[in-house]
């Protein structure tokens, strides 16, 4: 998922919302692969102002979330 926003350096933020949603902003919205977000399982992708960006995924939004900011501490 981290490929799909860009890699580590470009996501800001990264947290759970509305259960099914992973809420982040980036850097610079041109790096955005939303083939590469497809292929790893986010279903949509809603866009609001400012790079900010909700992330569709299921019921397991906590779980991509952490995984999400382990691998940008690592």
């Amino acid at each position: 998922m981290l490929a799909g926003l860009g890699g580590a350096a470009n996501v800001q933020v990264a947290e759970a919302c509305a259960e099914t949603r992973v809420r982040v902003a980036l850097a610079d919205g041109a790096g955005l692969d939303e083939v590469a977000l497809e292929a790893a399982g986010v279903q949509g992708i809603l866009r609001l102002p400012d790079n900010v960006l909700h992330l569709l995924v299921g019921l397991n939004a906590d779980q991509y979330t952490a995984e999400m900011k382990a691998a940008m501490a690592g």
